[in-house]
């Protein structure tokens, strides 16, 4: 679970960034974000299986 509240920080940091960068109002800036946060998360998820093969594979003998 300490991934996801890392996650929800990140996100919202994201956010505040655009907000900040574009001065567009809240609901573009999340949709924006929200499209970001999509193409990390898909991201997180291919490398994070990528690095549990590894793991799993270099934990068996071989």
């Amino acid at each position: 679970m300490r991934i996801h509240r890392a996650w929800f920080s990140i996100s919202g940091i994201v956010i505040m960034g655009i907000e900040a960068v574009s001065n567009r109002p809240r609901a573009a800036a999340r949709r924006t974000a929200a499209r970001a946060r999509r193409a990390l998360r898909s991201f997180f998820m291919r490398s994070s299986c990528c690095l549990h093969g590894v793991f799993r594979r270099r934990s068996q003998p071989p």
